[in-house]
């Protein structure tokens, strides 16, 4: 990979780029944990119709319209080509896990092959195994009917398991969100976790969508290595300084 990092220390390396630029570069089978918020398409749902203010996306021209809080989304016909190459990097027996909400969840199982009958046949998903684990906010969000209080995590399989460290945990994360430095920040306690659970110290954590870099905050205060890809230069500049001001969580 010829393309130079925009913030680099002995444990992680951050790119400003576009993943779907810069992961084929990478080499495969060289990564242990695939652990990414992307920025789906149901980000951007109510933009300028001003039922919510979710992310400052007010009706337009009014006094919450702030599109300064807007950012670049995949579409869903990315998704498969994305969970593919996120195949390719990890190592055997490794594992991708990948924040969903309820609009794109149903996109992911169908490009992982859940739901299609056993596979031993000519329709075999790259993915061993999967399995659908929930983040508890442990606080209220927007709706319009039972308020939001979860998202999901899709946890991917390559090849044979290798286990989580704790067999007795259970498949609710609760932590409370971090104060936001960007919009749909996940806390790092949630992604410490995840990496102490799947993974073991001086490996490597990849974060494709990395945002304000959390996944890679996380990976260095547990001893992991970790390479980070985020398209948006701001948020380059505010994912360096969390690797760089230990304090700045």
């Amino acid at each position: 990979m010829n393309q130079q990092p925009y913030f680099q220390n002995e444990q992680v390396a951050i790119y400003h780029s576009d993943c779907r630029w810069l992961l084929p570069g990478l080499a495969s089978e060289s990564v242990d944990l695939l652990l990414t918020d992307p920025p789906y398409p149901s980000l951007r749902r109510w933009e300028g119709i001003g039922t919510t203010g979710r992310m400052g996306m007010g009706k337009k021209g009014s006094n919450a319209d702030d599109p300064s809080k807007l950012f670049d989304t995949i579409s869903n016909d990315d998704i498969p080509p994305l969970l593919t190459e996120f195949h390719r990097l990890l190592k055997p027996g490794r594992h991708a896990v990948v924040m969903s909400d309820d609009d794109t969840l149903p996109f992911i199982l169908h490009a992982v092959g859940a739901g299609l009958p056993c596979p031993d046949g000519p329709h075999m998903p790259l993915w061993s195994n999967w399995k659908i684990l929930v983040w508890n906010k442990l606080r209220l969000g927007m709706g319009y009917h039972f308020r939001s209080q979860h998202e999901y995590l899709v946890l991917l399989d390559k090849g044979k398991n290798r286990p989580p460290h704790n067999l007795g945990r259970g498949d609710v994360f609760q932590f409370a969100p971090d104060a936001k430095l960007v919009p749909t920040q996940k806390p790092v306690a949630l992604f410490r976790e995840l990496i102490e659970q799947l993974t073991e110290p001086g490996e490597t954590v990849c974060d494709p969508f990395l945002g304000s870099g959390t996944a890679l905050r996380a990976a260095m205060e547990t001893g992991r290595k970790g390479i980070g890809c985020e398209k948006n230069e701001a948020f380059c500049e505010i994912a360096a300084k969390r690797m760089a001001q230990s304090g700045l969580l």
